[in-house]
């Protein structure tokens, strides 16, 4: 199995994880960047806060990982996808795609008419093509979607991309391309089609130096086929602004004529809201960026419980007493999941998951049965329990330390992340209360722009990371997350080092997860998956390949009544990630959410 690990700020994990932005060094000057009294209804400005980073990106939006506001939420509305997802009933939201459609193993996608970039230039069938081809090449193996495709071909107006294989989830990718221009990017489009079609794949040399060609592109402003385009001449270091593109996807709808983006870390924009200065912020707020909000008047909060939260790696590598599952119980046994949650993440930002099982506890549920499920382990903390545990595997405690069955003392590093501060604080929760039971333990952060080469690399003991599904709406996330991300095992990089071939399982023997994995991912039988999927549950809670502590409660925030009339979105959307599908960005472009 190939890991999903993307490389990416933050703010792409989940992105795509939206999980906070990074804290900033110093502190930024804060521009008044509201309206005037001049600008209420269609001619208001919606203001946003995000961390980018004006020195290190730049226009070139093929190149995605490095262009200004990519990752945000607000790229809805200046480079907008084929399609975004509700994660609650996994129907489409069209945007750039009319519709689309499948025959057998052949998705079908008909471009949207009528929509004009910023230049002036129509969004062409060629520009989907070769957008899709761009894409094709350049999506790394290993994932789902764009690897999987075959070929793809005109169909009059419409699109035909043809998979090697089809199941649930597998077009999420696809549907969710960005477009380009063929006005600006019609050479590399065209070589894009041309390198696919003659048989050209991703990691030939062919598509090494053309990916390679496509980050040297450089240019000075940004052109867009959303309602609206970057004014390039206005982007300064803390703030950018966006004007309205008049013949962009759903400018007529859209109740806006700006948009204003304000530079901002986690404890900045939670100023800027207290203050009022913006209309909404994607920023997961900690404990103490949270009470700034109290008594703000106008002050809208989006909840939700996510499918994802914090866990550990566990490094079988470094550690091979990791790799006896009753040390794996004993360590998730002495972690006070709830103290941590607190601390980490603040009253109302987390929960506890009730059945440990890898995945969200409604899914768990739906699919092991109530009379089962009820049999799973909570791993309540119950420090006599790991002790039991640990005896069992043959520790020893001398004095206020405890030693491993080779007598060798247990001491453990757990990793965080510089600027992360829920996982900063979750390895220190962890930290004090390990070494409170008597296995020494202590903390280091890594910079987040290496930390995505650490964990694929092994380069740890014990790592704060993801449980859960951060990735994909599909219930089989979770299982790539568990199992098989930042775990190669390869010579280069082995990551947690963890057997997913040979685990015993109390419940079904000696079991290989990865056989089981592959009929719960792409078996086009549904009853199949759902049996696949209950074994998943039910061995991720026998065995623990990581540590879940909590799960992330989304809390994002908005005003109402100064930028804002109200915030008018879709109930069932509320399940969607925030970094991923944005409810309140479909909202706008809908014409829901208006101005006062």
């Amino acid at each position: 199995m190939t890991s999903f690990s993307p490389n990416m700020s933050r703010r792409r994990l989940l992105q795509l994880v939206g999980i906070g932005a990074v804290a900033s060094t110093g502190a930024v000057a804060l521009s008044s960047c509201k309206a005037d009294s001049s600008d209420t209804g269609r001619g208001g400005t919606f203001v946003y806060a995000y961390d980018f980073d004006k020195s290190s990106q730049n226009f070139n939006a093929i190149v995605p990982d490095t262009t200004l506001l990519m990752a945000a939420p607000i790229s809805e509305l200046y480079y907008p996808r084929c399609a975004l997802r509700n994660w609650e009933t996994n129907e489409w939201q069209y945007m750039l795609a009319e519709s689309s459609e499948w025959n057998d193993k052949v998705l079908t996608i008909t471009p949207r008419s009528g929509v004009k970039w910023s230049d002036g230039s129509k969004l062409t069938i060629d520009d989907f093509m070769g957008s899709f081809a761009e894409r094709k090449l350049n999506v790394a193996p290993g994932v789902d979607g764009w690897p999987n495709v075959t070929k793809i071909e005109k169909d009059g107006d419409k699109i035909n991309i043809t998979f090697d294989k089809i199941f649930p989830g597998i077009e999420y990718e696809v549907m969710r391309t960005r477009v380009h221009a063929s006005s600006r990017y019609d050479e590399q489009l065209n070589k894009a089609l041309k390198l696919f079609n003659d048989g050209v794949r991703n990691g030939d040399k062919e598509q090494q130096k053309f990916v390679t060609e496509l980050g040297k592109l450089k240019f000075d402003d940004m052109i867009s086929c959303g309602p609206f385009v970057i004014e390039a001449s206005k982007v300064s270091d803390t703030k950018v602004t966006m004007k309205k593109n008049k013949g962009g996807l759903f400018a007529d709808k859209v109740n806006f004529d700006k948009v204003h983006v304000e530079k901002a870390s986690n404890d900045e924009a939670a100023q800027l809201v207290a203050e009022k200065k913006v209309d909404y912020i994607t920023h997961v707020l900690g404990p103490a960026e949270r009470k700034q909000l109290k008594g703000t008047e106008g002050l809208k909060e989006f909840k939700f419980d996510d499918q994802q939260g914090i866990g550990l790696m566990l490094n079988n590598k470094s550690n091979p007493e990791f790799k006896d599952v009753r040390v794996r119980k004993a360590l998730m046994h002495i972690i006070n999941k709830d103290e941590v949650g607190k601390i980490a993440l603040g009253k109302g930002g987390y929960f506890v998951p009730e059945y440990m099982a890898g995945c969200a506890d409604d899914q768990a549920k739906e699919v092991v049965g109530a009379s089962e499920i009820g049999k799973f382990d909570p791993y309540e903390y119950d420090p006599d329990k790991a002790e039991k545990y640990l005896e069992e595997a043959g520790w020893k405690k001398k004095g206020d330390s405890w030693e491993t069955k080779e007598g060798k003392k247990a001491e453990y590093e757990i990793l965080a992340v510089n600027g992360w501060n829920d996982f900063d604080a979750t390895a220190k929760q962890v930290a004090e209360q390990w070494n409170n039971f008597g296995i020494k333990t202590t903390t280091k952060n890594a910079e987040e722009a290496s930390i995505w080469g650490i964990w694929p690399a092994g380069d740890y003991q014990v790592a704060v990371r993801q449980w859960g599904n951060p990735f994909h709406p599909e219930m089989f996330g979770a299982w790539q997350m568990a199992w098989f991300t930042d775990n190669n095992r390869t010579k280069d990089e082995p990551g947690m080092s963890l057997d997913t071939a040979k685990v015993d399982s109390k419940a079904y023997g000696e079991t290989d997860v990865e056989k089981i994995y592959e009929v719960a991912h792409t078996s086009d039988d549904d009853a199949k998956r759902k049996e696949a999927h209950a074994k998943l549950a039910t061995i991720f809670n026998e065995t623990l390949p990581r540590l879940p502590i909590v799960g992330f409660v989304r809390l994002s925030y908005g005003i109402e009544g100064t930028g804002v009339k109200k915030f008018i979105t879709d109930k069932s959307l509320a399940e969607n990630d925030i970094y991923r599908d944005n409810p309140v960005m479909m909202s706008i472009l809908k014409g829901k959410t208006g101005a006062v």
